[in-house]
């Protein structure tokens, strides 16, 4: 829409753009090219889709772009907002409507639930609801009178750079990290100096910023929050309950927050999220982590923020407890893909958090786990029911005594290919196929000539 394409428009000539990668989700590739020529009729910048993302559709595909000479990438779908390495991205997500009710009744509801000793709500609305998410939040702040916090994607805070004040409803800027997305609603957040910008967050829930609403002599505005994980501490989620970002929630924040979810598509109503099962399948994964012998850690991207140094973090404290570890690199998860490698008995995924998430761990032959799970296995960090997926913080927190000299001394050896290489291939040896023979001595062929042309014609070339 309009307000979209305005969005963009202001992003190219903030950065200086000559060239854009557009990425869209799978299902919506065949709208590609119409946004393309959109963008190319009605702001002349060259466009080009970065199609089949070798990764999940959420996470940027940077080394894709980069491939292309992309200055930016366009990022279109339902994004999973982990960080990036560096390259500027511009998200624009779909926006769904929700009654006007719904929200008052929403906040009626969410007294009769809410603990009595409540003193700070956290409100955090999935993708589609992200431009609603101020608004609600002062509804609830109105009427509860006690601290509320909101979690917006890309706030609109960077150094030096305001935002148009024409454009309160639908505001966009960008960060200090190169990302730029859109916070929605703030026309009654103004700041008293007529600085619009947001101050740098305090802390930040799956991805987003948390910033606390204070009363301001023009209105509400925006300041920085301190997220308090206690008894007194609700977080309110705001999507559909299939939804890998409730689950990540509450996997995280349920055994320190109260964790409440309701759907606007659906009655007025919160309940508590439930994850106990999710937890106890992931604490069963642990223990085959235990008995395993050989680990393969798997890249499920090359483009979150950190996960180089998760992957190193992994592979020396695997090693460290004697075990035979496999780095690679598979592109999409599958089960056929991994089935090609039968000796190994668990496999490490590095992914952004909704990826994992959304995996059927049903139907791969052996577990799926990620790091914290691999850290708690092996004594690097205790299990204390708050699951971490996200990557900054996992190296951001504090490490167990028990495994701590082998994060940091980098105990066993580092090296990928640390030993006698067919010593690391001794399951393979019943294959009835077990690759070349090493013992060849015949000299290598030449290279020749071969043939051009497309499949169905051939052009043969004199020898």
């Amino acid at each position: 829409d309009e307000n979209d394409i305005a969005v963009v428009a202001e992003f190219v000539a903030f950065h200086g753009l000559k060239r854009l990668g557009v990425q869209v989700d799978d299902n919506l590739l065949h709208c590609a090219p119409s946004l393309c020529s959109e963008l190319h009729s009605r702001i002349g910048i060259t466009c080009f889709i970065l199609g089949d993302t070798p990764y999940a559709p959420c996470c940027v595909d940077e080394v894709g772009a980069q491939h292309f000479a992309a200055d930016a990438v366009l990022l279109f779908g339902f994004p999973c907002y982990s960080g990036t390495a560096g390259i500027p991205v511009c998200r624009l997500t779909p926006k769904s409507t929700v009654r006007e009710s719904w929200w008052d009744d929403s906040v009626h509801a969410c007294r009769d639930v809410a603990p009595s000793q409540t003193r700070q709500f956290v409100l955090l609305c999935d993708v589609q609801y992200e431009h609603l998410a101020v608004e609600f939040a002062e509804h609830l702040f109105r009427a509860e009178k006690v601290a509320c916090c909101v979690a917006l994607a890309d706030p609109p805070s960077i150094q030096g750079h305001r935002i148009s004040r024409d454009r309160a409803r639908f505001a966009h800027c960008a960060v200090a990290d190169g990302v730029v997305g859109k916070a929605a609603a703030i026309a009654l957040l103004h700041k008293e100096d007529g600085d619009q910008s947001l101050p740098p967050p305090a802390v930040r829930l799956c991805g987003r910023a948390v910033y606390k609403l204070s009363p301001g002599s023009s209105g509400l505005v925006l300041d920085s929050a301190e997220l308090e994980e206690s008894g007194d501490c609700v977080i309110l989620f705001v999507g559909c309950s299939s939804s890998a970002l409730g689950r990540r929630l509450g996997m995280r924040f349920g055994s320190s927050c109260t964790v409440l979810h309701a759907d606007p598509q659906g009655k007025p109503t919160w309940h508590s999220l439930d994850v106990t099962a999710a937890l106890m399948q992931r604490f069963n994964a642990i223990d085959r982590i235990q008995n395993a012998q050989t680990v393969g850690v798997v890249y499920g991207t090359v483009a979150v923020h950190g996960f180089q140094e998760v992957h190193d973090r992994c592979t020396r404290l695997i090693r460290s407890t004697g075990r035979k570890v496999y780095s690679m690199v598979v592109g999409k998860l599958n089960q056929p893909k991994l089935s090609n490698f039968s000796h190994v008995e668990v496999f490490v995924v590095l992914s952004c958090p909704q990826s994992f998430l959304t995996l059927d761990m049903k139907a791969y032959p052996v577990p799926l786990v990620c790091p914290y799970d691999v850290e708690v296995a092996f004594g690097a960090r205790e299990w204390d029911m708050r699951y971490i997926l996200d990557f900054d913080e996992l190296l951001e927190s504090s490490s167990g005594t028990a495994s701590q000299e082998h994060l940091q001394s980098g105990a066993g050896n580092m090296a990928l290919v640390s030993r006698n290489f067919l010593d690391e291939l001794v399951p393979l040896s019943s294959r009835g196929f077990q690759g070349l023979s090493l013992e060849d001595t015949k000299p290598p062929s030449l290279a020749v000539h071969g043939q051009h042309g497309i499949a169905a014609e051939y052009v043969q070339l004199d020898s």
